[in-house]
């Protein structure tokens, strides 16, 4: 009973940590790596060295790498990245309320026209980087998988 409660802790918390792995202020992979030794240790066993260093590399690899990875993409760009996705948030979040407000096609058009020509100047400067962003994203959840499988793996073996 102990093994499967065990089990689930570090299947929710591994679970955790590849959801975090979308976002860029929190360090996902950690997570995992922390669920890996509650599911080894928790089950009396000891965690192999070239496991360890296995996790601990590909762990590594994603959180500085996706920092390089986004210097690297966004970096040509004369818009920060935090402005872009604030700005196209906060246009989304007012097409919501004047919509609520004002009804769907009164409220859309009105938004349109008074806001929505504000980002068009820039709005192809602002997808490029956001699709930029999402790249370095779905780097840091591949990663995140890839760990997930290895423990998997790993523990389908050893039991």
């Amino acid at each position: 009973m102990i093994t499967l409660l065990v089990n689930f802790a570090a299947a929710v918390i591994m679970a955790a940590g590849t959801v975090l792995t979308l976002f860029p202020r929190f360090h996902g992979n950690l997570f995992i790596l922390a669920g890996a030794f509650i599911a080894i240790n928790g089950n009396g066993k000891i965690i192999p060295p070239y496991l360890l260093l296995e996790l601990t590399i590909l762990a590594a690899a994603a959180e500085i790498g996706s920092v390089c990875l986004r210097w690297f993409l966004t970096k040509d760009y004369d818009l920060a990245p935090s402005i872009c996705i604030n700005s196209v948030v906060g246009h989304i979040a007012g097409l919501v309320i004047t919509g609520a407000i004002l009804g769907l096609v009164s409220g859309t058009i009105l938004w349109e026209i008074f806001v929505g020509k504000t980002l068009l100047p820039r709005f192809d400067v602002m997808t490029k980087v956001m699709v930029r962003l999402a790249m370095v994203a779905a780097f840091r959840w591949v990663c995140g998988w890839l760990m997930v499988l290895i423990i998997f793996r790993y523990l389908a073996t050893v039991q």
